[in-house]
């Protein structure tokens, strides 16, 4: 029994080396299909079929109607990986996504990418395409942060491309990314801002007596926390501008609005746009780039 153990034992120890050396193997003969295309760049597997028909289609597309296409940005606060139907979630977790879903099976869904779990560092990514210590934009900003230096003074957002591009782009909801003047929307690309600069705490913490009573009903402490933030409301700017503010936000029934407001403005924007650039063929490319950020999380 003892030389039967002994020898079970050897075979497993034997597996495991095979184990562990056939996927050694493997890995080095290619089970990494990522390729470095620069030096700045992460690496990523090539997708030369679906870039190809991606080309392919923008060409047709071009060529038909004689102008670029509009693009259409949705960043959802707060929303998990898990949430949706496509991938998962929808109705199982009781909150049906039924357009998502289609969208994500009608298009193309993208499950290789980095995102960070809070939200300047992850709207700073999706602005300039870079990660986020690169303009040192890695966590919250809160109303009390004065920044020392403009870290939109040496990056190129996704709105300035476009703008170079002949496209109109205009953002609703919530920024986060810089209340100063010369980090407003209008100041880094966008022709057009619609929303509140400031994260949502900023705002329902003075509406809640019953969750911040220490604040709301103390005035010195009230007034000093409304006065850290110039545009404590939604505001209003176009590119070059300065803001204005449309309303203040100081109800929760105001709070509550937002959303439908934020979606109004983009619909909106997106009609103006296309009305300005009729005929379209006229002005190629001239078209309206709409990109509306939530800013209460999944809706």
């Amino acid at each position: 029994m003892k030389a039967f153990n002994y020898l079970l034992s050897c075979s497993l120890a034997a597996s495991f080396t095979l184990l562990a050396t056939t996927s050694h193997a493997q890995e080095a003969k290619g089970w990494d299909r990522t390729v470095r295309t620069a030096d700045y760049l992460e690496p990523a597997i090539p997708r030369p079929a679906q870039e190809q028909t991606a080309a392919d289609r923008l060409r047709e597309f071009e060529t038909r109607t004689g102008r670029k296409p509009n693009i259409l940005i949705l960043l959802v606060d707060d929303l998990g990986y898990g949430d949706l139907g496509a991938f998962g979630g929808g109705a199982m977790l009781g909150a049906p996504t039924p357009n998502i879903d289609k969208l994500a099976t009608e298009g193309l869904k993208l499950t290789s990418a980095y995102a960070t779990p809070v939200c300047t560092p992850s709207r700073a990514a999706l602005m300039t395409g870079r990660i986020p210590a690169r303009s040192g934009l890695t966590r919250p900003l809160l109303a009390s942060d004065h920044p020392t230096k403009n870290p939109w003074a040496d990056e190129v957002s996704a709105a300035k491309l476009l703008s170079d591009n002949g496209y109109v782009t205009g953002l609703s909801g919530k920024w986060h990314i810089g209340e100063a003047k010369g980090m407003q929307p209008q100041d880094v690309g966008y022709d057009e801002f619609h929303g509140f600069l400031s994260v949502v705490s900023e705002y329902t913490q003075y509406m809640d007596s019953r969750k911040y009573s220490q604040l709301m009903l103390d005035p010195q402490r009230l007034e000093t926390f409304k006065s850290l933030s110039e545009y404590n409301g939604v505001v209003e700017g176009k590119k070059g501008g300065d803001l204005k503010i449309v309303y203040p936000l100081e109800t929760q029934k105001q709070m509550g609005n937002v959303d439908q407001d934020f979606a109004n403005w983009s619909v909106d924007f997106i009609k103006r746009a296309a009305k300005d650039n009729k005929p379209a063929r006229a002005r190629p490319g001239k078209v309206a780039c709409a990109c509306r950020a939530s800013p209460t999380g999944p809706a």
